[in-house]
This record gives structure tokens, C-alpha cells and sequence, in this order.
């Protein structure tokens, strides 16, 4: 039988995912859309468990699709520029093992490509599955927000990765879309958050303190990429959550009404900006200490030389 031209191909990057992969790939079955006109790329990062087979069975049920599985010592930025590599067709998407997709997913992204020819990158917010919800539903207030989740669920337009490159090597390793969106808005082309989103199952409750060690930890490396691409944002963040630092020592030093009018202006305005949501406070918490942290990753980065 003669393949279909391609649309769509459907890539994930996993390491010992089979604990949330069935759902994942049953996601994927429910898709509705002619399953001859995709193609499947999966990388497994050396799974212990089996995700591999898991993998192999969900190929063997679609093998009239075309489709490629790599095994190997790979890294999630490893893993995302090979699914680049090995994509054919006009659009890209990326659905994390975690991650099941809703079944009108690929003409919603279809639609959206079709109508704006310069959009090259749609986010599809991941929302926390009821069952896990706690601190794991924030990922709502970036949708509120309308900021990129990550590549958790996300398209793009192949014809321009060809343009702009793929993903760059992250500090530490791992890939970074602010950089890319960066990259494509460059070159004239445009990212947005979409309307509509996919459900992200999670093992466990993400905790505050969890979200903190991730954001202080790991995103002011990715943040340094970023701002080296000539995002203006990230710097206007920074010096925003340091102007507020500058407001607390002033307030704490000498009481001044200014400094504390300030203040408020910046809980009001995450307040406004999450919808009344409180967790909007909790979110500049961990805003006020990313100057410090941003210090600290330049330091790491001075020390073992840029990459």
C-alpha cells in the first residue's frame, strides 16, 4: 500500500515512563485523525523497565504508520533534537510520556498553523490531573498568564526549524523553548499559548517547596540562555523582583511609606495577574530570590567556563 503524504509527526522522549506511558499512549489511540497520514518518532533514554515494550506493542498495533524507536544513552536534549531530525511532514509534536493529549489535538494545531502562517510554535498548556492536583495545579496560572510551559505538549512548524536550528545544548543539559520561541521570533515568526490543553499526570503532589527547588535551582541557567538571545522579558524580570528586594532592605532599614507602596503595587499586580488566585503571592516568594539565584548560576558558569 502506498504511505500518505505526511502531516503530522508525533514524537516523545522518555526514561522508565510505565507508570503514566499507557495513559499516555492510549491519548495518542483516541487522536482523531488518519493515523497514515502521521509518523511516530519515540527515544528512550535507556529504560530500566518496560517502556520499551510498552513502546514496541503500541508500534506493532499502528504498523501501517510509519515510525522510528531509538534506544540509547540519550538526554531529554538529545532525545528532542533526534525527534527533530528524524520528523517528516509539515508540523512537529511533541507529547511527553506523561502527557495525554485531548482527540481533537492535531486539527486544533493544524487549524491554527493554516490560519497564521507565521506562527512557528504553539504551547499546549498541561493541566494537573484532579488526582493530583495541591501545588501542581500552578501550571494554571501560567496558562492565565499565557506564558510557554515547556515542551511538555507543544508544536512546530517544521519548515521553520529548518530556518532558526534546533535546540541548543542547556546549562545544565536540557532543552530550553524561551531560547528557541527567541530564536524564532528573530527571524519574524510569532509563538503562542493555545486556547485549548492536554492533562499532565503527575506520580506525586508537587509541593511548594518543590517548585521552589526547581525554579532556584535549574531555570536561571536557562534563564542566562535566554537573556544572551536577546529576550528582553527575562531582563525586565529580573530587575522588577530586584527592584522589590532593593524596596524590602529599604522599608526594613528605614521604614519609608514609598518602599512599602511599592510592595504592595507588586503583590497586587501577581494577584491581578494569577486572578485573585493567593498562590500568586507564593509565585513571587520565589520571584524575590531568583536574582540571588541568577548570581549564583553566573558564578557556577564563571567557575567551569561557559559551554
Amino acid at each position: 500500500m502506498e504511505q500518505e503524504e505526511i502531516d503530522f509527526t508525533l514524537a516523545m522522549t522518555l526514561k522508565n515512563a510505565e507508570a503514566t506511558l499507557p495513559r499516555a499512549l492510549d491519548g495518542i489511540r483516541n487522536v482523531d485523525y488518519d493515523f497514515s497520514r502521521l509518523k511516530f518518532v519515540f527515544v528512550d533514554g535507556g529504560s530500566k523497565d518496560s517502556s520499551v515494550k510498552m513502546v514496541n506493542e503500541f508500534l506493532t498495533e499502528y504498523k501501517h504508520t510509519k515510525s522510528v524507536l531509538l534506544i540509547g544513552d540519550y538526554d531529554v536534549l538529545q532525545g528532542r533534537n533526534l525527534c527533530i531530525q528524524k520528523a517528516e511532514g509539515k508540523y512537529l509534536l511533541f507529547v511527553d510520556s506523561d502527557v495525554i493529549v485531548p482527540p481533537n489535538i492535531l486539527k486544533s494545531v493544524m487549524r491554527i498553523f493554516e490560519e497564521d502562517s507565521d506562527v512557528a510554535f504553539v504551547n499546549i498548556p498541561c493541566l494537573v490531573d484532579k488526582r493530583s492536583q495541591a501545588w501542581g495545579q500552578q501550571d494554571t496560572l501560567f496558562q492565565i498568564r499565557g506564558e510557554p510551559q515547556g515542551m511538555s505538549c507543544a508544536a512546530i512548524r517544521l519548515s521553520t526549524l529548518k530556518e532558526v536550528g534546533a535546540f541548543l545544548k542547556g546549562i545544565p543539559q536540557g532543552e530550553n523553548p524561551i531560547e528557541l520561541s527567541n530564536r524564532f521570533k528573530s527571524s519574524g515568526y510569532s509563538t503562542i499559548v493555545a486556547s485549548f490543553s492536554a492533562t499532565h499526570l503527575k506520580s506525586e503532589r508537587r509541593s511548594f517547596l518543590g517548585y521552589a527547588k526547581a525554579s532556584l535551582l535549574y531555570m536561571p541557567f536557562l534563564h542566562i540562555q535566554a537573556i544572551r538571545s536577546g529576550d528582553k522579558r527575562v531582563l525586565a524580570r529580573y530587575s522588577y523582583y530586584t527592584i522589590l528586594i532593593l524596596s524590602l532592605v529599604l522599608i526594613m532599614w528605614s521604614g519609608y511609606v514609598p518602599p512599602l507602596t511599592l510592595l504592595l503595587v507588586g503583590a497586587v499586580y501577581h494577584l491581578y495577574k494569577s486572578r485573585c488566585d493567593p498562590r500568586g503571592l507564593a509565585l513571587m516568594l520565589v520571584g524575590l530570590a531568583l536574582p540571588f539565584a541568577l548570581l549564583r548560576a553566573l558564578f557556577i558558569l564563571a567557575r567551569k567556563g561557559t559551554p
